[in-house]
């Protein structure tokens, strides 16, 4: 097996001592790794062999024992994909970085890919971890932004505004600016000392428009570092 190594020295303590830093290198990074044989059909690579992984590489892939067994043989079916990626990087020496999914095996990965060893040999360690449930996260977080837009889209008399807790600023869109007849540059204060929970925030905002005279009460909906608000017309007094 080709691996990367210091420059050695006449002496076998050296190699060895190299070889110590490498393991103890490769077993201690917070991430899947491994180093794999390409298979090819003539110019074409239709599979791949796990030479060496790494102890963190079961739990980021969900695959036992692969040393010395095919990817096609713990995943059958497994992408197309995953063949020609290492086969491009393992013929060319062009190292590549992706994040991909893999349905066969259910999950999500970042994965940086380079050539190592003899080129003939056409082995590429693979450095990857498993981001499936941070992508789960994020298209959830996508799905809910797209739905909440729906529905200020289709409903009558809804805006909001954001307050940016840090920098004590409060901004609007446009359809808040319009339907209240605010600036979107919202100068009203925040009454800190009306604040009496995280969840319930009460501020008055004055209107910035000549042809409005009643303010508004701004009743929060959520709380983050960014908190979005919606309006409900109060009266003076």
């Amino acid at each position: 097996m080709q691996r990367p190594t210091a420059p050695t020295t006449d002496t076998p303590i050296s190699s060895h001592a190299s070889e110590d830093r490498y393991r103890a290198l490769v077993d201690a990074i917070d991430a899947g790794f491994c180093i794999i044989d390409l298979l090819f059909d003539g110019e074409r690579s239709v599979d791949y062999r796990f030479i060496e992984v790494n102890p963190r590489f079961e739990s980021q892939t969900g695959l036992v024992d692969p040393v010395g067994r095919t990817a096609s043989e713990l995943v059958p079916d497994l992408e197309a994909f995953w063949f020609e990626t290492y086969g491009r990087v393992a013929s060319t020496g062009q190292s590549a970085r992706f994040d991909h999914g893999s349905e066969q095996m259910g999950r999500w990965f970042d994965v940086h890919a380079f050539r190592v060893g003899n080129p003939e040999a056409r082995q590429v360690a693979v450095l990857f971890t498993d981001i499936s449930e941070r992508r789960s996260i994020l298209t959830a977080a996508q799905a809910s932004e797209e739905r909440l837009g729906q529905a200020l889209a289709a409903g009558n008399g809804i805006g909001t505004w954001d307050w940016d807790v840090p920098n004590d600023r409060v901004t609007a869109d446009e359809r808040f600016s319009t339907l209240y007849g605010v600036s979107p540059s919202l100068d009203a204060p925040v009454h800190r000392s009306s604040v009496s929970s995280a969840t319930s925030i009460p501020t008055m905002c004055k209107p910035r428009s000549p042809q409005s005279t009643r303010p508004y009460g701004l009743e929060a909906i959520s709380m983050r570092n960014t908190v979005s608000y919606s309006p409900t017309a109060q009266s003076i007094g």
